[in-house]
């Protein structure tokens, strides 16, 4: 894992108000907070087309509402949609894949449905997962879909890969000074370098960031911290590990100008 970046330093936390904005801290900020804004920026156009899609599937006649999905899933693939998908409150489902579920699959169930269906005037991000199929990291993202009469008929959803995201992530460990990695809202880790790329080992489950190093992340997780904290190496040097958050998703960016 990255903890091998670190087998040289002191975990000696060091608050930015002690140590100072040195121009390393400056960077690794600068560097955090754009990659976030990059996440952000895409997993915003990311709903803001299932909000489209659920704003017109519900003028689509029932015999299209196939053709519809199938077509919209085509001009998606580029961005790592694998299935855009209805699920009725009559528990009916429609697939933009042709999948066709299981009599005892019911779309009202599913936690996509129930989370999108709880709040109907916000889009709804489900945790990440890995696909049954190809074990890559993925989304779903939802939105109830509203009759004219303001009652929920169902529910627009799209799963999507993060490879996207992976490849933001691989273009800043391109570089030799500096690891990124990122997480969930609960400090769970989604991407971590391994070789220089994303995705690393994903059989092992998710590790927690407070947890990992020999805990030397966990200040990263106190709200005095002030989403960065510096460390020394054996030199007396100090590297910086800053945070940034995705707003959209609620998860982590971690950049960390360690590397020796």
């Amino acid at each position: 894992m990255f903890c091998t970046c670190f087998l040289f330093l002191t975990a000696i936390a060091i608050p930015p108000s002690q140590s100072g904005e040195s121009d390393s801290l400056q960077e690794a900020r600068l560097q955090a907070d754009k990659t976030a804004v990059l996440i952000d920026y895409w997993m915003n156009e990311q709903t803001d087309f299932i909000v489209m899609m659920a704003e017109s599937i519900v003028n689509i006649n029932t015999a299209g509402v196939q053709d519809y999905l199938q077509d919209k899933l085509k001009s998606r693939t580029e961005f790592g949609y694998v299935d855009l998908y209805i699920g009725y409150s009559d528990d009916t489902a429609v697939m933009g894949s042709g999948w066709q579920p299981v009599p005892e699959w019911k779309p009202t169930q599913r936690s996509w449905y129930i989370g999108a269906v709880r709040n109907a005037e916000r889009t709804y991000i489900s945790d990440t997962y890995l696909d049954a199929e190809t074990g890559e990291l993925t989304v779903t993202i939802s939105r109830a879909v509203v009759g004219d009469d303001g009652k929920v008929i169902g529910v627009v959803s799209g799963d999507i890969f993060l490879s996207r995201i992976e490849d933001i992530m691989n273009q800043l460990n391109s570089t030799e000074t500096i690891d990124a990695f990122l997480t969930d809202s609960s400090g769970f880790i989604l991407m971590y370098p391994n070789n220089k790329g994303f995705p690393a080992q994903r059989n092992e489950g998710l590790a927690h960031i407070g947890e990992i190093c020999d805990g030397l992340f966990a200040p990263l997780l106190s709200k005095e911290s002030e989403g960065a904290f510096g460390i020394r190496d054996e030199d007396r040097a100090t590297h910086y590990i800053v945070k940034s958050i995705v707003q959209a998703a609620d998860w982590n960016v971690y950049i960390a100008n360690a590397r020796r």
